[in-house]
């Protein structure tokens, strides 16, 4: 091979923030407590069914 093609070397500009992961997958969960929620809530009105466990993961959502 040629030398004047090589591999550029990889090099990462930014140090890699754990603190953004973190606020991501939080940012996550708290969507899908609150979907959770929407469904839980209309089988309530829909089919009276019980309604404890929507306040349950409300409250979780709330401490996220």
């Amino acid at each position: 091979m040629d030398s004047t093609h090589e591999m550029p070397s990889v090099e990462k500009d930014e140090p890699v923030h754990r603190f953004d992961t973190v606020v991501f997958w939080l940012a996550g969960l708290v969507v899908i407590g609150v979907l959770v929620q929407a469904v839980l809530a209309g089988q309530h009105i829909a089919f009276e069914s019980p309604i404890e466990l929507h306040g349950f993961i409300g409250s979780a959502v709330f401490a996220l």
